[in-house]
């Protein structure tokens, strides 16, 4: 069990990281007009990524620490030694709650259910800002089971 949450810990760090050094990318993009001419945001625009990422409670070490004491490998898919990596997708709206769970690759009903589950249970995030104000963020999790 320890190697399996360790695996989901250092695909969260490696993500973490990339996300951390991408671009400033909307989800919904309006390339025709200039920073003076639009609106710092708009309500219900979903960032993908933004100036100053959402952050969970305490940091990626707490989120880690969160994940590792509250994930549970699916018994069955643990006997049929069904492992793989799913990414659960989410918004981490303004007042830091989470909303709109999707998952974006599966590895069964089970695995994919826990995954969520689990996100689900997150306390409320700091939430993200672009240009000084709290947006909308799009956010991935990946979850790595492994049968090893």
């Amino acid at each position: 069990m320890r190697k399996n949450l360790i695996a989901i810990v250092l695909l969260l760090t490696a993500c973490a990281a990339k996300a951390q050094s991408s671009s400033t990318d909307t989800v919904k993009t309006n390339t025709s007009a200039t920073a003076k001419d639009k609106p710092a945001t708009d309500d219900n625009e979903i960032y993908s990524t933004v100036e100053e990422q959402a952050e969970f409670p305490g940091g990626i070490d707490e989120f880690m620490n969160f994940l590792y004491n509250n994930v549970r490998y699916p018994m069955e898919d643990r006997m049929a030694k069904r492992g793989g990596k799913v990414f659960v997708q989410f918004v981490i709206e303004k007042n830091g709650s989470l909303s709109q769970f999707k998952i974006i690759k599966s590895v069964s009903k089970t695995i994919d259910q826990e995954a969520i589950r689990v996100i689900k249970s997150s306390p409320k995030w700091k939430p993200a800002k672009e240009k000084g104000v709290i947006v909308r963020q799009l956010f991935t999790a990946p979850f790595a089971f492994s049968t090893n």
